[in-house]
């Protein structure tokens, strides 16, 4: 979380969680069980290559043109994430950590193997 949440979600430490401030993105997403994040494209892509299962705080449709949402909407219809509601946060993350399996196989169709390796190909026989 930023650094002004971590008192604000200090009560997920109660088990083997662990709440910090701003981290090495990629390196703590193939540490954790679960993201809760906006939408950012590269955020999600990065959480399916680590089949992570998400719950989605995109930015208002206002400050990104919606983009963020429409990404959130687009993972959520894949199965691979929920969109997060502030008054139900913690049920929310309850549910996701005790059934992460349909999630975490939902990222992974989203992230396919080799698919870095495919765009390096195509471009070559572009080329």
């Amino acid at each position: 979380v930023g650094e002004r949440w971590t008192e604000r979600f200090r009560f997920l430490e109660e088990g083997a969680y662990r709440i910090a401030g701003f981290v090495d993105a990629p390196l703590a997403m193939s540490a954790a069980d679960l993201l809760l994040a906006r939408a950012g494209a590269g955020t999600l892509a990065e959480a399916a290559f680590h089949r992570l299962p998400a719950l989605l705080f995109p930015l208002p449709p206002g400050l990104d043109g919606g983009a963020q949402l429409a990404n959130a909407r687009a993972y959520q219809r894949a199965g691979a994430a929920e969109l997060g509601a502030y008054p139900r946060l913690w049920q929310q993350v309850e549910a996701l950590l005790a059934r992460p399996e349909p999630y975490r196989e939902a990222m992974a169709r989203l992230s396919p193997e080799g698919a870095a390796g495919r765009i390096a190909d195509w471009l070559e026989e572009l080329l």
